[in-house]
């Protein structure tokens, strides 16, 4: 994941990695390799393998790599020496420049798929990287890691000003939890309602709502509804409809949908259809002699 975690960065610390370990015993390098070797391994080491984990080594990674491209390193003399060595440099500059192309042109292609809109400034903003990312990889195979590396910053500030202006904003159909805070705060039968959501479990639901939030199966949920029925709701997505009306028994008939949200959840990759639903109040028996006058 490093080469897109820390992209465009993650090449030239692959370049300059072989001249830090030989530089090892100089106090700077020793310092971030201290700041860096431990955490990593640290992580390395533990079964659950989260990107954004071997962040706060990032800035020691960026020192080091600013510091010896500073000094003209990662040529041929101060990069690998073994013939392996170049070859396994040269395919992993093949897979940034990859990641490059692919991080550029996944904004307007993503706003297309999911929202089936087109981004002129999106696309205007890939435009420009693309060319850059090319030059970038021009500039590498010569060994000109400096003018390289100005490119792919380039390169990356047109990127992420693509990404983060034009495209994460228009993506609705992946933020799901402001979609569905806001169909709660519409519906919500009581000024302080417990919703429990059966589908959708993100923390960020959970915040928005004050948290005022039970994740629950469906069994849970139809439990909770049922015993405070006046100020409790429920988020469910249509898979889970058939296990929750079960746990509902005869009290089916009361169910109540109020609006609905469709979006993909981007943690799982799960396309999810999410109604509000609460519970009608209870009808009161018709007493009898009023049932003998109709």
């Amino acid at each position: 994941m490093f080469v897109l975690a820390f992209w465009p960065g993650s090449y030239f610390a692959a370049a300059v990695a072989p001249q830090a370990w030989r530089q090892r015993a100089t106090p700077a390098v020793r310092y971030l390799l201290c700041w860096i070797v431990p955490h990593w391994l640290v992580f390395e080491a533990i079964a659950t393998k989260l990107p954004h984990y071997v962040l706060p080594t990032y800035p020691a990674i960026a020192i080091l790599v600013a510091g010896l491209l500073g000094r003209g390193g990662a040529t041929w003399r101060n990069g690998p020496q073994s013939r392996w060595g170049r070859v396994l440099l040269g395919g992993y500059s093949v897979a940034w420049c990859l990641v490059g192309c692919l991080l550029a042109l996944a904004g307007p292609v993503l706003l297309y798929r999911l929202e089936h809109t087109v981004s002129p400034q999106a696309l205007v903003l890939a435009g420009g990287a693309l060319p850059l990312i090319g030059l970038s990889m021009v500039l590498i195979w010569r060994l000109e890691l400096q003018r390289a590396l100005l490119c792919a910053l380039v390169a990356a500030a047109l990127l992420y000003a693509e990404l983060f202006t034009f495209v994460v904003p228009q993506l609705n159909t992946i933020w799901l939890a402001p979609r569905l805070a806001d169909l709660v705060e519409q519906e919500k039968p009581c000024p302080v309602t417990r919703v429990y959501s059966v589908s959708f479990s993100e923390p960020s639901l959970v915040f928005l709502l004050g948290g005022q939030v039970v994740l629950s199966p469906p069994a849970e949920a139809a439990q909770g509804l049922l015993a405070h029925p006046a100020c409790t709701a429920v988020l469910l997505a249509t898979r889970d409809r058939s296990r929750f009306l079960d746990a509902l028994g005869g009290q089916q008939s009361r169910l109540r949908a109020h609006g609905q949200v469709q979006g993909m959840n981007y943690s799982n990759g799960r396309t999810l259809d999410i109604s509000l639903y609460t519970l009608a109040p209870e009808t009161p028996p018709v007493p009898a002699a009023q049932d003998e006058a109709h």
